[in-house]
């Protein structure tokens, strides 16, 4: 793999696993009410509970995992031009003069 495509891999995984876990702490925040509710109100096991808990989750990776990754390069290509601003006036110069035009 060259740099460049770990450099961009990296960059955007991360940030998709940054953006999976809040917008599925989004989704979970209303189906974690109804779950409440179903444990105070009609007194259901908390391992039943715990188990609707963890079925929601196939469901909410559909919605959130592409919009994360959809955020995730955007903020890639968002950020991009500020990392290299400060890389390319390092890279050393070339001279015109040592090739030859025949």
């Amino acid at each position: 793999m060259r740099i460049l495509t770990r450099y961009i891999l990296g960059e955007v995984t991360s940030h998709a696993l940054i953006g999976t876990a809040i917008f599925t702490f989004v989704i979970y925040t209303r189906e974690l009410g109804q779950i409440l509710e179903l444990v105070v109100r009609n007194s259901a096991p908390l391992p039943s509970a715990i188990e609707l808990f963890f079925l929601i989750i196939p469901e909410a990776l559909t919605i959130t995992l592409p919009a994360a990754v959809l955020i995730a390069l955007f903020w890639l290509l968002g950020c991009w031009p500020w990392g290299t601003a400060f890389i390319s006036p390092r890279a050393p110069k070339r001279r015109w003069r040592n090739f030859r035009t025949s």
